[in-house]
């Protein structure tokens, strides 16, 4: 993927200088006071000696803030002072000349230690720490939470970082490979890293702990958080979805594996247009607009659209190189019921339903299902498709499809990011007029169906009494919801990563950070000016699986089927057994989390006890055992289908 290398990111450290040369040249001039350091009863030692052990800390392991420690000029006045419990506070000049605290004036650990323990962090499987300050709450944090729970720390002042590294020894905290620190840094370095940890969305229970002096002082943070809380909605959306599809997922990954094993991939697509335009047709309300403008594009660029757009562009005699899909319901086989398909690539994830992987016979490129934990033995088949930001958008897996395959620029068509002229979709689409007001480009069948067995609201329009008027590109007010404002701020991040142009020629809808603006006509007759040949290019050096790697498939599916058939039994054991059996639940726990054949069914077992958990015939003890009985037998159930199909 062409990315612009983040400010944030490792790089060399520069050499020729010691930790203690770099010390004196970062805080020159400061008086190397004895302060306590944060465990009362280790030994005290200089500001110097913790300084130069946490930034030695540092350069080995984090070069890239080593560099950024060295070269960020001093803002802040602050002071750091002794306290009656002999450990350090801070105070921190504002603007005005008053100088406010950071930490208590008494016992700063003692007021962290009660702040944080408003947080149940021994819930946590990921905790996102808001303001450093001397760095009381994040070592009591980063304490209570689970061993291996990832952490990821926001400072917004280097100055204040500085001063905490002097005076109290973080060593232990900064040489975890599960630690990331972020001082002084934007949101287009924040928010990515981020998304790059919840690309799988595997983690269920985030915990935030935000310093309030830190967010007080900064507003910047203010704006961190409105983001991260849109990012936190989307992963919450996904791991919902996971959950509540985790059956039909499994079940079409495993019927599809035939596909899986012949497709040649995503990955073989990489690379293979540099510097060609590609247009990314959603399916917005704007679309209506300027759709008949896209014939003249045909043949000048590589033509990507959703799967919903692909009912209107065929109605204009408009046939794309490549039509996007990712929801494994049936229901989105209806987007081309009765179509002709044939010389247009399907792009698709593999939990597509089988039926539309069929009928796109051998022109079909597969992604891996970044959602889909599969089974070690099965990986290799996975992995040489190739790896996409799908996310549960098309117009994700499309852009990520872009940038892989070395575009530019990228064209925006019908990608309005709200109700333009009061509408979802564009006309012609076969969504049906129940769900029109409640989908939009950016929430999947998945979600929504999702979203409505859980009772809660999918659409809501902002309340603009309450905040700025939302206008779109011509000024005119608009509303969106909240699904549409969380995908908003994903494509704007990965926009700004990106090196190609990206062009928002929709005209209409509210997307304008990090594009250029331009009419449709325009953007084709600057940019689409010579011959892509997509369909020639896309299907040469197709190199499909024989007989024998279906075969080596269906094996190791037999191999996985007697793993489970085993966890099976121990856990029919357990289910079955009337008395206390906590002991054997435990082991069963810790086969779950150890074990790599239950790992891709943890999400039917997660989808069985939240369903059953209220049942009066289930327990504590054995809904466990009992749920993880279900999604064996679920497993071993399409598994054997599976193999049928390897072997015909």
């Amino acid at each position: 993927m062409s990315r612009k290398k983040g400010k944030g990111e490792p790089r060399k450290a520069k050499p020729g200088r010691t930790a203690q040369e770099k010390a004196q040249r970062i805080l020159a001039g400061k008086d190397q006071i004895a302060v306590a350091p944060i465990s009362p009863e280790a030994p005290k030692r200089t500001t110097g000696d913790i300084f130069a052990k946490n930034i030695e800390e540092i350069r080995r392991g984090r070069a890239w803030l080593y560099d950024r420690l060295l070269d960020s000029p001093k803002v802040l006045e602050l002071v750091v002072h002794a306290t009656p419990s002999k450990l350090p506070t801070m105070s921190v000049k504002t603007e005005s000349g008053e100088h406010k605290l950071m930490h208590s004036d008494k016992d700063p650990l003692k007021e962290a230690r009660e702040h944080v323990s408003t947080v149940k962090l021994e819930e946590a499987d990921y905790l996102i720490v808001l303001g450093f300050g001397l760095g009381y709450h994040v070592v009591e944090a980063v304490n209570r939470i689970p061993r291996g729970c990832p952490v990821f720390i926001i400072e917004q002042s280097p100055d204040i970082f500085k001063a905490a590294i002097h005076v109290h020894d973080f060593t232990p905290i900064l040489a975890k490979p599960e630690v990331k620190i972020f001082v002084g840094t934007d949101l287009h370095e924040i928010m990515p890293a981020l998304q790059e940890d919840f690309k799988k969305f595997k983690y269920h229970n985030i915990k935030i702990v935000i310093h309030p002096p830190s967010a007080a002082l900064f507003p910047r943070y203010r704006e961190v958080m409105d983001n991260l809380y849109r990012v936190l909605k989307i992963v919450q959306i996904n791991v919902n979805t996971l959950r509540f599809f985790s059956r039909i997922w499994l079940k079409n990954n495993l019927r599809n594996l035939p596909a899986i094993v012949k497709s040649p991939g995503v990955k073989s697509l990489f690379g293979r247009f540099p510097n060609k335009p590609a247009i990314l047709v959603s399916a917005g309300p704007s679309l209506d607009n300027n759709i008949d403008e896209l014939k003249r594009a045909k043949g000048k660029a590589v033509l990507l659209c959703a799967d919903t757009s692909l009912r209107p562009l065929l109605s204009r005699g408009i046939k794309p190189d490549f039509v996007l899909a990712i929801d494994a319901q049936p229901i989105t086989y209806r987007h081309f019921a009765g179509l002709d398909v044939s010389g247009i690539n399907l792009i698709g994830v593999t939990r597509l339903p089988p039926e539309l992987i069929a009928l796109f016979g051998d022109r079909v490129f597969l992604a891996s299902d970044m959602n889909n934990i599969v089974w070690e033995q099965l990986e290799p088949y996975f992995e040489k498709l190739g790896l996409m930001g799908s996310g549960s958008t098309v117009a994700v897996l499309g852009f990520d499809l872009a940038r892989e395959m070395a575009c530019d620029p990228i064209i925006f068509v019908g990608q309005d990011f709200s109700y333009s002229y009061g509408r979802a979709y564009a006309d012609g689409t076969m969504t049906s007029n129940d769900m029109l007001s409640q989908l939009n480009t950016y929430t999947t069948m998945d979600t929504l169906t999702a979203l409505r067995q859980a009772g809660e609201q999918m659409i809501r329009t902002s309340d603009l009494s309450k905040r700025e008027p939302l206008l779109d590109i011509h000024g005119r007010p608009t509303e969106m919801s909240d699904g549409m404002q969380g995908w908003l701020t994903w494509f704007i991040l990965e926009i700004k990563r990106t090196k190609a142009k990206c062009i928002n020629a929709s005209e209409a809808g509210i997307l304008t950070e990090g594009v250029e603006i331009m009419p449709l006509q325009e953007a084709i007759q600057t940019y689409c000016t010579g011959p892509v040949n997509v369909g020639r290019l896309a299907l040469s050096e197709r190199a499909g699986s024989g007989a024998k790697a279906l075969k080596k498939a269906a094996s190791r599916l037999a191999s996985i089927r007697r793993e489970l058939s085993s966890v099976l039994a121990r856990a029919k054991a357990v289910s079955d057994n009337d008395r206390d059996t906590q002991t054997q639940v435990q082991l069963l726990l810790k086969e779950r989390v150890a074990g790599q054949v239950c790992e891709p069914i943890s999400a039917v077992i997660d989808w069985y006890k939240q369903r059953y958990k209220n049942e009066p015939r289930t327990n504590g003890v054995h809904l466990e055992a009992e749920a993880m009985a279900w999604a064996c037998e679920f497993a071993i159930k399409h598994i054997l289908a599976s193999e049928a199909l390897l072997d015909s």
